[in-house]
């Protein structure tokens, strides 16, 4: 394979042509383009236009700067590596090279404004056997002052007032008055370069506008000068009603130019009102929305917009309650939609239809609270009856009422039983301590009279008077005591803490108002019976007495 002993590089920045062609047809070209006095900048030579890869083992040239006054040559760097000296290169290890290596870079600082260029000569690539050259093409390098950054204004005025200006005053207030509807806006720019937007004719509203005239300059800079024109407004700002009135209805509170806020309950029959509502100055305008197809029980807002001359609003508001449609039909819907608890399960799980429920919860809960919503939220209403704590060993009831529109009930219920402190020993005593009666007394149990209660007898016979009553106690407290009553018999079932239960009961024998006004009545119809027998009896003795007496008479 060829080796390449000398390689000679010229470099150009203006556009430079070497008239030699060599075999090879290599093109050797230097980078152009711009800079700005003051600036130093690299440029890359690169070789091109070559079919297949050198090994270069040398290189061979010179450069120099065709203006030194314009440009100047402050470094050279070599990408082939070794040393670098005015362009003259000698490699140990060949160098490989294809079309668009780069082969050197320069860094060039500009003086001045002008164009140069970097002539480059004697070239020489040598692969070892070969000396191979080719065209070198320089491209112009411009020094160009930079772009301007003025973006000042070097004149501004107005066809309407006047204004002092500086460019280096960036705001401006003019005040015209009322019949002024535009105004025109005329400036230049301190550069002719520049760019300017925002002057020409502007519409003028009431009060305050801001006209903002923004120069660009060349390099891009912005800046801002802004006019405020101030447009007098003689217009009328009232905006008041002077009258409100409801043909059909009354305000509460009584209208008041400066209440906004009114209520207002009208029958059924009602179902939009007949509104006066008479603006104070009378270039305002009124304008009424929502006055139409009242709900029956619902509130609807009537708005009466007022707007001023110059724009500015008042907003009177009636809230309007539509009352009951005396032919709709009640709502009978008692029902829960949901029983939600905030702990431990339900059971059952939760249905409408059903009533009783019971959840179980260990003694270390001391908290619970039910998540419940109503059917009809729009007629249906809520009582609830919870514990104020929840007690444990006992039964713990929640109550919710729902009451329809109609009135009619349902009552959910929810028996929460907490279990017992497990320190604690559990007992099993389902002893009562006592019975009490009150108007009503215990006769016998078992065919043999009693006086006194005995706990450990579970059957009683008992009497009753007239406001009968009667309690039970345990003898745990800790016991529970649940009352049943079936007809005239009652039952009392203690259950113990330990879930052990027993049961007393009481049967009626006898009332004591009952037998006792039986027995009164019998015994003075006896009584009765005899004074009569007595009584006739004594009569006939007296008549016969009397009869012989008057016989004897005669």
């Amino acid at each position: 394979m060829k080796r390449i002993k000398y390689v000679i590089f010229l470099f150009i920045l203006s556009i430079i042509y070497v008239p030699n062609v060599y075999a090879a047809g290599a093109t050797i070209t230097a980078q152009g383009g711009t800079m700005y006095p003051g600036e130093v900048k690299e440029y890359n030579i690169t070789i091109n236009n070559i079919t297949e890869k050198f090994e270069i083992i040398g290189i061979n040239f010179k450069y120099s700067s065709s203006d030194t006054s314009c440009l100047t040559i402050v470094e050279e760097k070599g990408f082939l590596g070794g040393g670098a000296n005015n362009g003259n290169y000698g490699y140990a290890t060949p160098n490989v090279v294809a079309s668009g290596s780069k082969l050197l870079s320069l860094k060039v600082r500009a003086n001045k404004v002008c164009q140069a260029r970097i002539n480059i000569s004697n070239v020489d690539l040598s692969d070892g056997d070969d000396i191979i050259s080719g065209n070198v093409i320089s491209n112009t390098i411009n020094v160009i002052n930079p772009p301007s950054s003025n973006a000042n204004l070097s004149s501004l005025s107005v066809s309407q007032g006047s204004i002092s200006f500086n460019k280096d005053n960036t705001n401006y207030n003019i005040n015209v008055e009322n019949n002024v509807s535009s105004i025109n806006v005329s400036g230049t720019v301190e550069d002719s370069l520049s760019q300017v937007s925002g002057l020409g004719n502007h519409n003028l509203n009431y009060g305050n506008n801001k006209i903002n005239i923004i120069v660009k300059s060349q390099s891009g800079n912005t800046k801002t000068y802004t006019i405020n024109v101030n447009r007098k407004d003689n217009r009328s700002s009232n905006n008041n009603l002077s009258e409100l009135k409801i043909s059909n209805g009354e305000l509460n509170p009584g209208f008041n130019k400066n209440t906004t806020n009114y209520k207002m309950n009208v029958p059924f029959e009602v179902s939009k009102l007949n509104i006066k509502a008479i603006q104070e100055d009378s270039k305002a305008k009124v304008n009424i929305t929502g006055n139409s197809n009242f709900t029956a029980e619902e509130t609807q807002n009537v708005y009466i917009k007022v707007t001023a001359e110059n724009g500015s609003s008042k907003t009177y508001t009636i809230s309007v309650t539509r009352g009951k449609d005396p032919n709709k039909k009640l709502s009978d819907d008692n029902y829960l939609t949901k029983i939600e608890p905030s702990i431990g399960i339900l059971s059952p799980v939760f249905n409408k239809d059903i009533k009783d429920y019971v959840i179980y919860l260990p003694y270390e809960v001391d908290k619970i609270s039910f998540d419940v919503s109503v059917s009809d939220t729009r007629y249906a209403t809520l009582t609830k009856d919870e514990p104020e704590q929840l007690q444990s060993g006992i039964t713990n009831k929640y109550t919710y009422t729902v009451k329809a529109e109609n009135n009619e009930e349902r009552v959910y219920t929810i028996v929460v039983k907490r279990a017992i402190d497990p320190k604690l020993e559990t007992s099993s005593n389902t002893y009562l301590k006592n019975i009490k009666l009150s108007n009503g007394k215990l006769l016998f149990t078992n065919g043999k009279k009693v006086s006194n209660f005995d706990k450990n007898t579970k059957k009683y016979y008992y009497e009753k008077r007239r406001d009968f009553k009667y309690s039970a106690e345990a003898e745990d407290s800790n016991s529970n005591v649940v009352t049943v009553i079936d007809g005239t018999t009652i039952n009392f079932i203690v259950e113990a803490p330990n879930g052990d239960f027993s049961i007393y009961t009481l049967e009626l024998y006898g009332s004591y108002h009952k037998y006792t006004y039986i027995l009164l009545f019998l015994l003075g119809l006896v009584v009765g019976i005899i004074i009569m027998i007595l009584k006739n009896k004594f009569n006939i003795k007296i008549n016969i007495k009397y009869l012989r007496k008057n016989k004897k008479g005669k």
